[in-house]
Protein backbone atom coordinates (compact mmCIF):
# COMPACT_ATOMS: atom_id res chain seq x y z
CA UNK A 1 0.00 0.00 0.00
CA UNK A 2 3.04 2.19 0.53
CA UNK A 3 4.65 1.63 -2.96
CA UNK A 4 0.98 2.18 -4.46
CA UNK A 5 0.72 5.65 -2.13
CA UNK A 6 4.40 6.85 -3.33
CA UNK A 7 3.27 6.35 -6.98
CA UNK A 8 0.32 8.68 -6.56
CA UNK A 9 2.58 11.09 -5.05
CA UNK A 10 4.93 11.17 -7.52
CA UNK A 11 2.67 11.28 -10.17
CA UNK A 12 0.88 14.22 -8.36
CA UNK A 13 4.12 16.32 -8.67
CA UNK A 14 5.14 16.09 -12.69
CA UNK A 15 1.35 16.75 -13.09
CA UNK A 16 1.90 20.07 -10.79
CA UNK A 17 5.34 20.85 -12.05
CA UNK A 18 6.06 19.22 -15.43
CA UNK A 19 8.25 21.85 -16.60
CA UNK A 20 10.83 21.53 -13.93
CA UNK A 21 10.67 17.80 -13.18
CA UNK A 22 11.33 16.75 -16.81
CA UNK A 23 13.65 19.54 -17.72
CA UNK A 24 11.16 21.50 -19.94
CA UNK A 25 12.44 24.59 -21.78
CA UNK A 26 9.26 25.96 -21.54
CA UNK A 27 8.34 27.85 -17.64
CA UNK A 28 5.41 29.66 -16.60
CA UNK A 29 5.88 33.49 -16.10
CA UNK A 30 5.66 33.21 -12.54
CA UNK A 31 8.54 30.38 -12.30
CA UNK A 32 12.03 32.38 -11.91
CA UNK A 33 14.04 32.94 -15.22
CA UNK A 34 17.85 30.55 -14.18
CA UNK A 35 20.55 32.87 -14.43
CA UNK A 36 22.01 33.58 -18.14
CA UNK A 37 18.40 32.96 -19.65
CA UNK A 38 15.77 34.63 -21.56
CA UNK A 39 12.56 34.58 -23.02
CA UNK A 40 12.45 33.67 -26.91
CA UNK A 41 8.72 32.78 -27.77
CA UNK A 42 5.05 32.15 -26.06
CA UNK A 43 4.24 28.63 -25.83
CA UNK A 44 1.00 26.42 -25.01
CA UNK A 45 1.62 25.05 -21.19
CA UNK A 46 -1.48 23.30 -19.58
CA UNK A 47 0.81 23.21 -16.22
CA UNK A 48 0.32 27.23 -16.01
CA UNK A 49 -2.25 29.04 -14.58
CA UNK A 50 -3.25 30.85 -17.56
CA UNK A 51 -2.56 27.46 -20.50
CA UNK A 52 0.57 29.71 -21.56
CA UNK A 53 4.12 29.87 -20.52
CA UNK A 54 7.60 31.25 -21.87
CA UNK A 55 9.90 29.38 -24.17
CA UNK A 56 13.43 29.53 -22.29
CA UNK A 57 17.01 29.88 -23.88
CA UNK A 58 20.90 30.69 -23.01
CA UNK A 59 21.12 34.54 -23.96
CA UNK A 60 23.35 34.72 -26.97
CA UNK A 61 24.68 37.48 -29.59
CA UNK A 62 22.43 38.81 -31.59
CA UNK A 63 19.15 36.93 -30.12
CA UNK A 64 15.38 38.63 -30.48
CA UNK A 65 13.97 37.61 -26.84
CA UNK A 66 10.65 39.21 -25.69
CA UNK A 67 10.42 42.22 -24.52
CA UNK A 68 9.01 40.96 -20.71
CA UNK A 69 12.55 39.22 -20.80
CA UNK A 70 15.27 39.91 -18.23
CA UNK A 71 18.43 40.85 -19.82
CA UNK A 72 21.34 39.08 -18.39
CA UNK A 73 25.08 40.69 -18.21
CA UNK A 74 26.97 41.27 -20.06
CA UNK A 75 23.96 42.12 -23.11
CA UNK A 76 22.68 45.31 -23.94
CA UNK A 77 19.53 46.16 -26.15
CA UNK A 78 20.11 47.47 -29.37
CA UNK A 79 16.75 47.59 -31.51
CA UNK A 80 13.34 47.09 -30.55
CA UNK A 81 11.12 44.50 -33.01
CA UNK A 82 7.21 45.33 -32.74
CA UNK A 83 6.13 41.75 -34.06
CA UNK A 84 3.93 40.90 -31.89
CA UNK A 85 3.02 37.38 -33.04
CA UNK A 86 6.08 35.45 -31.02
CA UNK A 87 5.78 36.46 -27.46
CA UNK A 88 1.75 36.15 -26.83
CA UNK A 89 0.86 39.74 -27.87
CA UNK A 90 4.20 41.72 -26.95
CA UNK A 91 7.61 42.69 -29.07
CA UNK A 92 10.67 41.75 -29.19
CA UNK A 93 14.06 43.07 -28.59
CA UNK A 94 17.67 42.21 -30.13
CA UNK A 95 20.29 41.59 -27.49
CA UNK A 96 24.38 42.08 -28.45
CA UNK A 97 27.14 41.85 -26.38
CA UNK A 98 28.76 45.04 -24.91
CA UNK A 99 31.25 46.41 -25.96
CA UNK A 100 32.94 49.96 -26.05
CA UNK A 101 31.62 52.62 -28.77
CA UNK A 102 28.08 50.85 -28.97
CA UNK A 103 24.72 52.29 -29.22
CA UNK A 104 22.46 50.91 -26.99
CA UNK A 105 18.76 51.35 -26.37
CA UNK A 106 17.74 53.88 -23.32
CA UNK A 107 15.95 50.65 -21.73
CA UNK A 108 18.46 48.69 -21.64
CA UNK A 109 20.95 48.01 -18.60
CA UNK A 110 23.96 48.97 -18.35
CA UNK A 111 26.37 46.01 -17.27
CA UNK A 112 28.84 46.61 -14.68
CA UNK A 113 31.86 48.21 -15.81
CA UNK A 114 30.31 50.14 -18.76
CA UNK A 115 29.64 53.67 -18.73
CA UNK A 116 27.23 56.38 -21.12
CA UNK A 117 28.93 58.08 -22.96
CA UNK A 118 26.40 59.95 -25.27
CA UNK A 119 23.11 60.48 -25.32
CA UNK A 120 22.16 60.21 -28.50
CA UNK A 121 19.77 62.83 -30.84
CA UNK A 122 18.05 60.19 -32.78
CA UNK A 123 16.55 56.67 -31.13
CA UNK A 124 17.50 54.46 -34.38
CA UNK A 125 15.67 51.17 -34.21
CA UNK A 126 14.90 52.08 -30.27
CA UNK A 127 11.42 52.55 -29.22
CA UNK A 128 12.84 55.89 -27.11
CA UNK A 129 16.62 56.86 -27.77
CA UNK A 130 20.11 55.77 -27.68
CA UNK A 131 22.92 55.90 -25.36
CA UNK A 132 26.38 55.36 -26.49
CA UNK A 133 28.29 53.48 -24.16
CA UNK A 134 32.50 52.40 -23.03
CA UNK A 135 34.14 50.34 -20.62
CA UNK A 136 35.26 52.62 -17.89
CA UNK A 137 39.00 53.91 -17.90
CA UNK A 138 40.83 56.16 -15.36
CA UNK A 139 40.23 59.68 -17.18
CA UNK A 140 36.83 59.50 -19.12
CA UNK A 141 34.54 61.81 -19.42
CA UNK A 142 31.28 60.14 -19.26
CA UNK A 143 27.71 61.60 -18.78
CA UNK A 144 26.37 62.41 -15.59
CA UNK A 145 23.10 59.85 -15.89
CA UNK A 146 25.51 56.77 -16.35
CA UNK A 147 26.09 54.47 -13.76
CA UNK A 148 29.53 55.14 -11.77
CA UNK A 149 31.51 51.57 -11.50
CA UNK A 150 33.11 51.34 -7.89
CA UNK A 151 35.38 52.55 -7.03
CA UNK A 152 35.36 55.22 -9.39
CA UNK A 153 34.76 58.68 -8.55
CA UNK A 154 33.48 61.80 -10.06
CA UNK A 155 36.41 64.38 -10.28
CA UNK A 156 35.41 67.47 -11.83
CA UNK A 157 32.11 68.13 -14.03
CA UNK A 158 31.86 70.08 -17.55
CA UNK A 159 29.83 70.47 -20.60
CA UNK A 160 29.53 68.59 -23.66
CA UNK A 161 27.33 68.04 -26.56
CA UNK A 162 27.30 64.76 -26.55
CA UNK A 163 25.43 64.07 -22.71
CA UNK A 164 23.11 66.49 -24.81
CA UNK A 165 21.43 69.57 -23.10
CA UNK A 166 20.24 68.03 -20.18
CA UNK A 167 23.14 66.26 -18.66
CA UNK A 168 26.70 67.25 -17.73
CA UNK A 169 30.02 65.60 -18.30
CA UNK A 170 31.66 64.17 -15.40
CA UNK A 171 35.34 63.04 -15.23
CA UNK A 172 35.88 59.61 -13.36
CA UNK A 173 39.22 58.31 -11.71
CA UNK A 174 39.44 55.58 -9.12
CA UNK A 175 39.49 56.39 -5.51
CA UNK A 176 42.13 56.74 -3.43
CA UNK A 177 43.47 57.83 -0.23
CA UNK A 178 43.50 61.88 0.06
CA UNK A 179 41.51 62.25 -3.20
CA UNK A 180 39.10 65.30 -3.84
CA UNK A 181 35.79 64.70 -5.41
CA UNK A 182 32.55 66.65 -6.21
CA UNK A 183 30.20 66.16 -3.88
CA UNK A 184 27.48 64.56 -6.40
CA UNK A 185 29.76 61.55 -6.61
CA UNK A 186 28.97 58.22 -4.90
CA UNK A 187 31.82 57.63 -1.87
CA UNK A 188 33.20 54.01 -2.98
CA UNK A 189 32.77 51.44 0.26
CA UNK A 190 36.17 51.46 2.20
CA UNK A 191 36.39 55.51 2.14
CA UNK A 192 35.43 58.68 4.37
CA UNK A 193 35.17 61.99 4.01
CA UNK A 194 37.07 64.22 6.03
CA UNK A 195 36.64 67.60 4.44
CA UNK A 196 33.92 69.39 2.60
CA UNK A 197 34.98 71.97 0.13
CA UNK A 198 34.18 74.24 -2.87
CA UNK A 199 34.47 73.68 -6.56
CA UNK A 200 33.29 71.15 -9.18
CA UNK A 201 30.74 73.81 -10.54
CA UNK A 202 28.91 75.07 -7.47
CA UNK A 203 28.25 71.56 -6.66
CA UNK A 204 31.26 71.43 -3.53
CA UNK A 205 33.59 68.74 -2.68
CA UNK A 206 34.48 65.97 -0.90
CA UNK A 207 38.29 64.96 0.24
CA UNK A 208 38.54 60.92 1.12
CA UNK A 209 40.50 59.15 2.87
CA UNK A 210 41.01 55.63 3.63
CA UNK A 211 39.63 54.38 7.57
CA UNK A 212 42.05 55.25 10.57
CA UNK A 213 42.14 54.76 14.23
CA UNK A 214 40.87 57.85 15.97
CA UNK A 215 40.33 59.98 12.51
CA UNK A 216 37.66 62.38 12.12
CA UNK A 217 35.25 62.31 9.60
CA UNK A 218 32.55 64.59 8.72
CA UNK A 219 28.72 64.12 9.78
CA UNK A 220 27.45 63.19 6.46
CA UNK A 221 30.29 60.40 5.90
CA UNK A 222 29.26 56.56 5.71
CA UNK A 223 30.80 54.66 8.29
CA UNK A 224 33.08 51.91 6.50
CA UNK A 225 32.30 48.09 7.37
CA UNK A 226 34.60 46.73 10.33
CA UNK A 227 34.45 50.89 11.82
CA UNK A 228 32.00 52.58 14.03
CA UNK A 229 30.88 55.98 15.11
CA UNK A 230 32.72 57.58 18.35
CA UNK A 231 32.32 61.12 19.76
CA UNK A 232 31.44 63.96 18.13
CA UNK A 233 33.13 67.43 17.52
CA UNK A 234 33.00 70.53 16.55
CA UNK A 235 34.56 70.80 12.78
CA UNK A 236 35.09 73.77 10.65
CA UNK A 237 36.32 71.80 7.75
CA UNK A 238 33.18 69.82 7.30
CA UNK A 239 31.05 72.87 5.18
CA UNK A 240 27.30 72.87 6.23
CA UNK A 241 27.11 70.50 8.83
CA UNK A 242 30.08 72.27 11.25
CA UNK A 243 29.98 68.57 13.00
CA UNK A 244 32.68 65.81 12.73
CA UNK A 245 32.97 62.18 14.76
CA UNK A 246 35.81 60.06 15.71
CA UNK A 247 35.93 56.72 13.92
CA UNK A 248 37.15 53.50 15.75
CA UNK A 249 37.75 50.51 14.95
CA UNK A 250 35.25 47.65 15.92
Amino acid sequence: MSKLFAKFVVLGILMLLPHLALGQTVICVTDPVPEGYVYVSSERASYCVNGYGMRIEPAANNQYICITSPVPSPFVVVAADSNTAVCGGVGRKLIRTAQSGMLVCTDSPIPPGFVITSNESTRGQCAVGRFGISVVTPGIVACSNSPIPSPYVVVANSSTARCGTIFTGITLRQAYDGITICATSPVPTGFVITSIGSGCNQFGTYRLATPRENLTVCLNSPVPPGWRKGREIQANNCGYYNRAFYIHQI
